[in-house]
Parts: C-alpha cells; sequence; structure tokens
C-alpha cells in the first residue's frame, strides 16, 4: 500500500480548498456572474474524490502495544539477517578472511 508524503497531501488539500472557494463562490454569487457557469455538482464530485484519496492513502495509526509488536518483529528480522553475514573486516580483506 503507498501512503502519501507531506507534500502530497498539502497539494491535495489545497486543491480542496480552492474547490470549495469555488463551490462557495458559485453559490454565494450566483445568477449574473462568472460564478453561475460553475458545474456544482462536478465541484463536488471532484472534492469528494479528493477526500477519498486522502483517506484511503493515510497511514493507520499505531497504538503502543502495535508499536512494540513492530519493534520486535525488526529486531527479529534483523537478528536473522546478521547470521551468515560477513563482518566488516572479512568485506574489506577478503583474502585474509578465507576458510582452510
Amino acid at each position: 500500500m503507498e501512503f502519501l508524503s507531506n507534500t502530497e497531501r498539502e497539494v491535495l488539500n489545497e486543491q480542496k480548498k480552492d474547490l470549495e472557494t469555488q463551490l462557495r463562490d458559485s453559490r454565494e454569487f450566483g445568477a449574473g456572474t462568472p460564478a453561475a457557469a460553475m458545474d456544482q455538482a462536478a465541484i463536488q464530485k471532484q472534492i469528494r474524490r479528493i477526500d477519498t484519496v486522502i483517506e484511503n492513502h493515510e497511514p493507520p495509526k499505531i497504538t503502543g502495544n502495535r508499536k512494540d509488536e513492530l519493534a520486535k518483529e525488526c529486531r527479529e528480522i534483523d537478528e536473522a539477517l546478521k547470521q551468515g553475514m560477513p563482518t566488516r573486516y572479512e568485506m574489506d580483506h577478503p583474502a585474509k578472511s578465507l576458510e582452510r
């Protein structure tokens, strides 16, 4: 699952604010103005689409217990990866580290 970066979320929120302003202007100033030509249903649809995108790409809220579980899992994965991994010395000096 992909999550939105802060910048992406800010851009979507700005777009939403602009659309809400357009919608409010079209309702407030209505007939006889350029705002009257705006399709309010289309604007509302775009606002709902932005809300859906933001909602579907928000990272989940993690409780304290879940954080502890994830930290434990991270340590277990880290230990599993370290097994059999060469040390820095073995990587820097492979000829000296050969098992005979």
